[in-house]
């Protein structure tokens, strides 16, 4: 399907993925309702959003599956990070992406600073 026959909302909800994916978080997410209509239309009710194509169906889902590809990456490089300065693992315990309604502005910021910092710094070797 060309983009531009695809349905307005799906370009939409597309470009929204990219720039708030917290917004499509479980369960509390403001577009929970179509996370699920999406899924149940993936998994065979053609019922649900009959009104959307299959293929603006599977870009819709490619996109809730991308976003979860990279929150499983931010996951795995936080645990990387778990290192002293001498390269020691600290051994922490496993801690999943904290979603919006669990952290702060500030603790997000710092997230992302310490993984930018450990890409630079450790990337090198790792990956």
């Amino acid at each position: 399907m060309k983009i531009e026959e695809m349905n307005e909302g799906v370009r939409i909800l597309l470009e929204r993925m990219k720039t708030n994916p917290d917004e499509f978080e479980t369960p509390f997410g403001k577009w929970q309702h179509v996370v699920d209509q999406v899924m149940g239309r993936v998994e065979g009710n053609k019922n649900i959003m009959p009104f959307l194509h299959d293929q603006e169906i599977s870009v819709l889902f490619a996109g809730l599956r991308d976003m979860e590809r990279n929150k499983f990456t931010a996951d795995i490089l936080r645990s990387l990070a778990d290192v002293n300065e001498e390269g020691e693992q600290l051994n922490l315990p496993y801690i999943p992406t904290p979603t919006k309604h669990t952290r702060s502005t500030r603790l997000k910021a710092e997230m992302e600073q310490a993984v930018k910092d450990f890409k630079r710094t450790h990337s090198k070797g790792l990956l």
